[in-house]
Parts: C-alpha cells; sequence; structure tokens
C-alpha cells in the first residue's frame, strides 16, 4: 500500500474512532495508536533518523603515502 493511501487510511480511522468514542475497546484504542504511530515514523524525513555512525576515524590519504616508504637503506 502506498504511504499517501495508508495515512489516509489511518486518518479515516482515526476520525471514525473519535466519533464512536467509548464504543471501542481497549484492544481496538491500542491498535489505532500503533497505527497513528506507524504512519508518524514513515513520515518522518530522512534528517530526523537516528543516523549509524561509524566511529572509527578514516585514515586520510596523506598518511597512506607515507607508509612503508622505509626502505632501510
Amino acid at each position: 500500500m502506498l504511504g499517501t493511501e495508508k495515512r489516509r487510511k489511518v486518518a479515516m480511522l482515526t476520525d471514525l474512532a473519535d466519533k464512536v468514542g467509548d464504543q471501542l475497546t481497549r484492544s481496538e484504542i491500542n491498535q489505532i495508536k500503533a497505527w497513528k504511530a506507524r504512519v508518524q515514523r514513515e513520515r518522518k524525513p530522512a534528517a530526523e533518523l537516528p543516523v549509524r555512525r561509524n566511529h572509527a576515524p578514516e585514515p586520510s590519504p596523506k598518511s597512506d603515502r607515507n607508509r612503508n616508504t622505509d626502505t632501510g637503506l
């Protein structure tokens, strides 16, 4: 299902849930909250999502050139 269609359906679901109020079971309310949270997570732009970073420093090209330059002479 496309993201826009999923968002539309979840919005419709939450609107209907507001209208029926206390007729929903606790389980149904929890499922609706889970769908809302899922749609919100999927909508976050990439800049807001946590970025995994490799904490090992990358060797600079200059230091690579100077490696093993000792010829033993």
